[in-house]
């Protein structure tokens, strides 16, 4: 089984998202959505341009943190039971 690196944070997953051009998996734990990608060195190299300030481009990132929240919501409803699932998959 592949490793995985599990984030919370939707600014670096969105940064990761853009630099990987990969969008993350998501899990449900404890009522938060947590952000999953597969552990890789291209990961870890798009972690470390997070923390060193890499520019990119700002409507890239704003459209991303809008897709993930949008993403988290639809998410959040299925699981408080909002949406069905059925009709959640018309989402997205």
């Amino acid at each position: 089984m592949q490793k995985e690196f599990q984030t919370a944070d939707i600014y670096l997953t969105s940064v990761i998202s853009i630099l990987l051009n990969e969008q993350p998996t998501f899990r449900v734990k404890n009522s938060r959505i947590i952000f999953c990608f597969p552990a890789s060195d291209e990961l870890y190299k798009a972690m470390n341009d997070y923390e060193n300030g890499v520019s990119l481009n700002t409507a890239d990132l704003i459209n991303m943190i809008k897709k993930l929240r949008a993403e988290m919501m639809v998410r959040k409803k299925i699981e408080n039971g909002i949406i069905p699932i059925k009709e959640a998959s018309h989402h997205g």
